[in-house]
């Protein structure tokens, strides 16, 4: 799921054993040629069904990608869980479902744009999440929700293009600030956009 290899280029800054993985070839096509001489590109293989050892990788990270495979989501984890290493940790962020405003604005966004496919743009309740790591056999989680209007107007471009050609670094400092507030206030993090957390094979 590594997509066009952003998440890897940033990855290659704190490891210089990145392996890179998607379903789809015409992505891995798009690949920044640094990003691609630096790491190991499996050739294009299903989450379901990695062309990797058992217990060989140290972490995975997933960012965004857990919620196109809703519908084998159980497969995918198991597989993950496999060729994580004992003590390995699979990281991710997701979107969230919790809120039901959010979830409205989302299932909006995606009917009206053509840069999501509607059928697979899902997000999980945290509940939900944290019910399918466990049935994966992950023996810890944890998970918080993360992301609010800062998310929304500063992470998410792409979708909401309001502050595309800002420059404010004042602005953005009040975003992440308003951000952090909501996440630190229990009843207010149900209203975030994302979850995010990590999972621990034993």
């Amino acid at each position: 799921m590594c997509g066009h290899g952003n998440l890897g280029a940033s990855l290659l800054e704190h490891s210089d054993r990145v392996i890179l993985n998607d379903v789809s070839p015409e992505m891995l096509n798009y690949m920044d040629e640094g990003v691609r001489r630096r790491s190991r590109v499996l050739a294009t293989s299903d989450v379901c069904d990695l062309p990797l050892e058992t217990a060989s990788v140290d972490v995975v990270v997933i960012s965004g990608g857990l919620h196109h495979v809703s519908a084998c989501l159980n497969e995918a984890l198991v597989e993950i869980h496999r060729v994580l290493k004992p003590g390995g940790r699979l990281l991710f962020g997701e979107p969230s479902d919790d809120f039901w405003m959010v979830r409205m604005l989302r299932r909006g966004v995606y009917r009206r744009s053509d840069a999501f496919e509607d059928e697979t743009e899902r997000g999980f309740t945290y509940d939900e999440l944290r019910r399918e790591l466990s049935s994966a056999g992950y023996s810890r989680v944890r998970m918080r929700p993360f992301g609010s209007v800062g998310y929304l107007l500063m992470g998410q471009l792409g979708v909401v293009p309001l502050l595309r050609n800002v420059r404010s670094r004042p602005i953005f400092a009040v975003l992440q600030g308003v951000d952090r507030v909501v996440e630190s206030i229990p009843l207010l993090r149900r209203t975030c956009f994302a979850l995010t957390g990590e999972a621990i094979r034993e």
